[in-house]
Protein backbone atom coordinates (compact mmCIF):
# COMPACT_ATOMS: atom_id res chain seq x y z
CA UNK A 1 0.00 0.00 0.00
CA UNK A 2 0.95 3.66 -0.65
CA UNK A 3 1.93 5.61 2.40
CA UNK A 4 -1.19 7.68 1.82
CA UNK A 5 -4.86 6.21 1.77
CA UNK A 6 -8.50 7.60 1.17
CA UNK A 7 -10.12 7.86 4.31
CA UNK A 8 -13.82 8.87 3.02
CA UNK A 9 -15.37 9.39 0.09
CA UNK A 10 -17.55 11.37 -0.82
CA UNK A 11 -21.81 10.77 -2.08
CA UNK A 12 -20.46 10.22 -5.33
CA UNK A 13 -18.45 7.35 -4.22
CA UNK A 14 -14.78 9.65 -5.21
CA UNK A 15 -12.09 9.79 -2.13
CA UNK A 16 -12.40 13.22 -0.98
CA UNK A 17 -9.74 13.19 2.09
CA UNK A 18 -6.35 10.67 2.28
CA UNK A 19 -4.87 9.83 5.39
CA UNK A 20 -1.81 6.97 7.20
CA UNK A 21 -2.27 3.59 4.63
CA UNK A 22 -2.61 2.46 8.97
CA UNK A 23 -6.33 3.57 9.04
CA UNK A 24 -7.36 0.33 6.84
CA UNK A 25 -7.10 -1.74 9.79
CA UNK A 26 -10.43 0.53 10.86
CA UNK A 27 -12.66 -1.33 8.55
CA UNK A 28 -11.92 -5.14 9.48
CA UNK A 29 -12.00 -4.04 13.44
CA UNK A 30 -15.25 -2.39 12.68
CA UNK A 31 -16.30 -5.33 10.94
CA UNK A 32 -15.34 -7.75 13.60
CA UNK A 33 -17.08 -5.79 16.56
CA UNK A 34 -20.27 -5.60 13.66
CA UNK A 35 -20.27 -9.38 13.34
CA UNK A 36 -19.85 -9.84 17.28
CA UNK A 37 -22.41 -7.74 18.19
CA UNK A 38 -25.17 -8.34 15.65
CA UNK A 39 -24.49 -12.31 16.47
CA UNK A 40 -24.91 -11.94 20.01
CA UNK A 41 -28.19 -10.03 19.38
CA UNK A 42 -29.42 -12.96 16.94
CA UNK A 43 -28.20 -15.33 19.80
CA UNK A 44 -29.95 -13.22 22.89
CA UNK A 45 -33.41 -13.38 20.31
CA UNK A 46 -33.64 -17.19 19.97
CA UNK A 47 -33.20 -18.00 23.32
CA UNK A 48 -35.61 -15.16 25.13
CA UNK A 49 -38.11 -16.86 26.57
CA UNK A 50 -41.20 -14.40 26.03
CA UNK A 51 -41.02 -12.90 22.45
CA UNK A 52 -43.19 -10.34 23.08
CA UNK A 53 -40.89 -8.68 25.38
CA UNK A 54 -39.00 -8.12 21.80
CA UNK A 55 -41.60 -6.08 20.27
CA UNK A 56 -41.40 -2.53 20.69
CA UNK A 57 -45.68 -2.10 20.75
CA UNK A 58 -48.02 0.28 22.71
CA UNK A 59 -49.39 -2.04 25.72
CA UNK A 60 -52.60 -2.80 24.40
CA UNK A 61 -51.41 -3.68 20.81
CA UNK A 62 -48.70 -5.90 22.51
CA UNK A 63 -51.18 -7.67 24.74
CA UNK A 64 -53.17 -8.49 21.69
CA UNK A 65 -51.11 -10.28 19.95
CA UNK A 66 -51.21 -13.63 20.28
CA UNK A 67 -47.92 -16.14 21.21
CA UNK A 68 -47.85 -17.44 17.02
CA UNK A 69 -47.93 -13.55 16.46
CA UNK A 70 -45.11 -13.27 18.80
CA UNK A 71 -42.97 -16.12 17.72
CA UNK A 72 -43.65 -15.18 14.03
CA UNK A 73 -41.96 -11.48 15.02
CA UNK A 74 -38.83 -13.23 16.72
CA UNK A 75 -38.63 -15.34 13.60
CA UNK A 76 -38.36 -12.20 10.94
CA UNK A 77 -36.40 -10.09 13.13
CA UNK A 78 -34.00 -12.86 13.39
CA UNK A 79 -33.77 -13.53 9.53
CA UNK A 80 -33.76 -9.80 8.77
CA UNK A 81 -30.85 -9.02 10.99
CA UNK A 82 -28.94 -12.36 9.75
CA UNK A 83 -29.51 -10.80 6.29
CA UNK A 84 -28.63 -6.94 7.35
CA UNK A 85 -25.32 -8.77 9.09
CA UNK A 86 -24.13 -10.37 5.82
CA UNK A 87 -24.74 -7.33 3.72
CA UNK A 88 -22.81 -5.17 6.09
CA UNK A 89 -19.92 -7.61 6.30
CA UNK A 90 -19.69 -7.57 2.21
CA UNK A 91 -19.96 -4.01 2.79
CA UNK A 92 -16.56 -3.79 4.72
CA UNK A 93 -14.99 -6.06 2.73
CA UNK A 94 -15.77 -4.31 -0.41
CA UNK A 95 -15.14 -1.14 1.07
CA UNK A 96 -11.34 -2.52 2.11
CA UNK A 97 -11.15 -3.69 -1.34
CA UNK A 98 -12.30 -0.50 -3.08
CA UNK A 99 -10.07 1.85 -0.35
CA UNK A 100 -7.28 -0.31 -1.51
CA UNK A 101 -8.15 -0.11 -5.10
CA UNK A 102 -8.35 3.75 -5.06
CA UNK A 103 -5.05 4.11 -3.08
CA UNK A 104 -3.14 1.80 -5.82
CA UNK A 105 -4.45 4.01 -8.61
CA UNK A 106 -6.54 1.07 -9.88
CA UNK A 107 -9.92 2.73 -9.43
CA UNK A 108 -11.22 6.37 -9.67
CA UNK A 109 -14.50 5.67 -7.13
CA UNK A 110 -15.71 3.37 -4.80
CA UNK A 111 -17.96 2.25 -7.83
CA UNK A 112 -21.65 1.50 -7.99
CA UNK A 113 -21.77 -2.04 -5.81
CA UNK A 114 -21.38 0.22 -2.49
CA UNK A 115 -24.34 1.83 -3.71
CA UNK A 116 -26.09 -1.45 -4.09
CA UNK A 117 -25.09 -2.58 -1.07
CA UNK A 118 -26.32 0.61 0.62
CA UNK A 119 -29.88 -0.42 -1.45
CA UNK A 120 -29.65 -4.01 0.19
CA UNK A 121 -29.79 -2.17 3.31
CA UNK A 122 -32.53 0.31 2.98
CA UNK A 123 -34.37 -2.48 1.95
CA UNK A 124 -33.76 -4.85 4.62
CA UNK A 125 -34.66 -2.00 7.20
CA UNK A 126 -37.77 -0.75 5.08
CA UNK A 127 -39.01 -4.42 5.04
CA UNK A 128 -38.30 -4.64 9.14
CA UNK A 129 -40.15 -1.41 9.39
CA UNK A 130 -43.09 -2.44 6.67
CA UNK A 131 -43.66 -5.96 8.79
CA UNK A 132 -43.75 -4.37 12.01
CA UNK A 133 -46.48 -2.10 10.91
CA UNK A 134 -48.09 -4.69 9.07
CA UNK A 135 -48.22 -6.70 12.26
CA UNK A 136 -49.03 -2.94 14.59
CA UNK A 137 -52.09 -2.90 12.75
CA UNK A 138 -53.74 -6.43 12.54
CA UNK A 139 -53.24 -6.65 16.21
Amino acid sequence: LPDTIPTHFGASGTADDWGSKSTISIFPAMAVSLYVLTSALNAWFAVVKDPKSLINLPVEMKARLTDAQAEEVRTFISRCLFAMKTVIEGMMAYLVYMTIQVANGKASSLGIYFFLFLGAILAIAGLMVWKSLKLMFAA
